[in-house]
């Protein structure tokens, strides 16, 4: 009986250090994890408006050509 609780207290010293390091190695994954997802996140935002911004450029010059179109089309019916 001796025998098996100093066993387990030699296991035990080693389970504890190993908690400790993997808790440690669980946290700076999850640091370097976040950053990662924040970093991809932010790239998806700033291409999405990007986009936007661009289509909403073309629909803006469209736009003038078209009224540019009108335009000469009312100057010559007068």
């Amino acid at each position: 009986m001796v025998a098996k609780i100093g066993i387990i207290r030699q296991f035990q010293s080693m389970i504890v250090p190993m908690y400790h390091i993997r808790r440690s190695t669980f946290l700076l994954g999850f640091i370097i994890a976040a950053l990662s997802a924040l970093i991809v996140w932010y790239y998806q935002k700033s291409t999405s408006v990007e986009d936007g911004a661009l289509d909403l450029l073309n629909r803006y010059a469209n736009a003038q050509a078209r009224i540019k179109e009108l335009e000469s089309q009312l100057a010559t019916n007068d």
